[in-house]
């Protein structure tokens, strides 16, 4: 299948997604800004995010949902979206090895560190 044809069809796309999530890389822009085709990407493998559009690799609504779906796609995330409260603590309450990749202005922040130690109790 021709690689320009297949990434403009949203059913091919999708299929080939569900089976390896690296294949967004081949989805047009169009595609690779759509939430549900990336969501199922990042749900196979957290570095598809690398062909996410950047509008919603800077969506702190997106990666909300992203840190849901694979709390690893946080490692691939933006400064921002490390730096965002919700979404670093929304994939830390899932995977609490992601709090590696938190920014390092959040651990300052008593709101942040309390929910930490609330959700995981002792880190050491």
């Amino acid at each position: 299948i021709c690689r320009e044809v297949a990434g403009e069809d949203k059913e091919i796309i999708m299929i080939a997604i569900a089976q390896d999530g690296y294949a967004l890389r081949y989805a047009s822009p169009r595609l690779r800004n759509e939430p549900d085709v990336v969501l199922l990407a990042i749900g196979r493998c957290a570095g598809a995010l690398h062909f996410a559009s950047e509008d919603l690799q800077s969506s702190p609504e997106f990666m909300f949902h992203a840190a849901s779906e694979n709390p690893w796609t946080l490692r691939y995330g933006h400064q921002s979206i490390r730096s965002n409260i919700d979404v670093v603590l929304t994939a830390a309450r899932a995977e609490r090895r992601v709090l590696w990749f938190a920014m390092p202005s959040l651990w300052s922040s008593a709101t942040f560190v309390l929910n930490v130690l609330r959700d995981h109790g002792n880190l050491g």
